[in-house]
């Protein structure tokens, strides 16, 4: 007879090794933004779902869904663009909308007086384009003025381009940029989507078809854990923001943290709304807003959803099963 004694050591590596390798692209540098995805690695959410994440923090040479399109095992954050992603016939698919409103705004210096869309005609504003415009996009078709009648400053990540004055308009996130240019002592204006009818999602989680297509236990392992890493860090701010300062980016500073985590939690509303709900009808009129100003590939935007995908791929295996018997 053989006896098997397993120590825990070797339960520990085994398990260890049993875990699936996946990649996580952000859409910016670490902070409170991507709270929820730290929470889930660092408390064992996506270990005990199977899971072991390398978070990638946003490098401007790439963009994320560049990234997530070029192998399996990827994933990325993403705002309303995904649409048009989507919609110029890449194969996206949305996961999960953790931001139910997009905080993303213009930032003017208040001493110039730029305070709506149309006096930034023939202004250098700098923002990240097919990245995370969508709302921009939607906002100056709103207010009637065209795209290319402004100056595109490409996004170097450096806020302080607008406090040099070498731009008149930066894009920023309401819920932690304010906190930084008052730290500087620059008086700011805020030329907010919202304030138009634009009212578009903000940071979302989304993969690839083929990553579905390869594990969609996997991804749908993800999408659970990523939303209950969100739930314990929107529960938990202080301690996930000191986690961001100590494991993530020590040069940030605690109450800016804090700050942009309970600005966070007003866009995300998981009081009001389950984490990482979407509605199809508001992608539609994101995609109505798109369809008017350029040509696109797509009509529809069923398979773009997680579950409307996964759906049609086992209708269609269902058809195919019942065509060969």
């Amino acid at each position: 007879m053989i006896i098997w004694i397993v120590t825990l050591s070797n339960l520990t590596y085994i398990n260890a090794y049993c875990l699936e390798k996946v990649e996580l692209y952000l859409k910016w540098k670490h902070q409170f933004q991507f709270a929820g995805y730290y929470a889930a690695l660092e408390k064992g959410f996506y270990k005990e779902a199977g899971l072991d994440v390398k978070i990638v923090e946003r490098d401007i040479k790439w963009k994320a869904v560049d990234k997530v399109l070029a192998r399996v095992r990827r994933y990325g954050i993403s705002d309303s663009t995904i649409v048009l992603d989507y919609l110029a016939d890449r194969p996206v698919v949305l996961v999960s909308s953790i931001f139910q409103h997009s905080p993303l705004v213009l930032i003017t210096r208040k001493e110039d007086q730029l305070v709506s869309p149309i006096e930034l005609k023939g202004k250098r504003v700098m923002y990240q384009k097919n990245t995370d415009d969508a709302v921009f996009k939607v906002m100056f078709e709103t207010a009637g003025i065209s795209e290319d009648s402004i100056i595109h400053v490409p996004h170097n990540l450096n806020n302080d381009e607008l406090i040099n004055k070498e731009v008149d308009a930066i894009s920023g996130y309401r819920t932690n940029q304010p906190y930084y240019f008052k730290s500087k002592g620059l008086d700011i204006m805020l030329i907010d989507p919202q304030n138009y009818g634009v009212d578009l999602y903000g940071d979302s989680l989304f993969t690839s078809r083929s990553e579905v297509d390869d594990g969609p236990t996997r991804v749908e392992a993800m999408r659970s854990a990523t939303i209950k890493g969100w739930y314990y860090a929107l529960n938990n701010i202080e301690e996930i923001s000191q986690l961001i300062v100590d494991k993530y980016n020590p040069n940030l500073d605690i109450n800016k943290l804090i700050f942009e985590a309970r600005a966070t939690k007003k866009v995300i509303q998981p009081d009001l709304i389950p984490v990482g709900k979407t509605q199809l009808g508001r992608l539609k009129r994101i995609a109505d807003n798109y369809k008017r100003n350029q040509e696109v590939s797509k009509s529809s935007l069923e398979n773009l959803l997680l579950d409307n995908y996964l759906a049609s791929k086992t209708k269609i295996s269902t058809l195919s099963l019942k065509y060969l018997l």
